[in-house]
């Protein structure tokens, strides 16, 4: 889908920004790891994981969050969140 479909489909969710979203992005994405190996775990073992459920709930929100905040959210801000917190760390 084009940028300006999307527009159109979903509308503004005038979101306040995060604070820092690098930060969010990296959260996000280790919680959504987490959420899909307990599923995968739970799966393994013919249950049901509703933690990992809503695990990942709350990662696709934190998601959400960051691409209606700032529409220029896109696959490769999460490497590069992931590279700046290494540096901020490593500084």
């Amino acid at each position: 889908m084009s940028a300006s479909l999307l527009r159109v489909v979903l509308p503004d969710l005038d979101l306040p920004p995060p604070g820092d979203p690098a930060l969010v992005t990296v959260l996000a994405s280790l919680l959504a790891v987490l959420g899909l190996v307990g599923l995968v775990a739970a799966w393994a073992e013919r249950r049901v994981s509703w933690l990992s459920v809503l695990t990942l709930i709350v990662a696709a929100a934190l998601f959400v969050w960051l691409w209606g905040a700032e529409r220029a959210f896109d696959p490769m801000s999460v490497p590069e969140a992931f590279i700046e917190m290494l540096a901020r760390f490593i500084r």
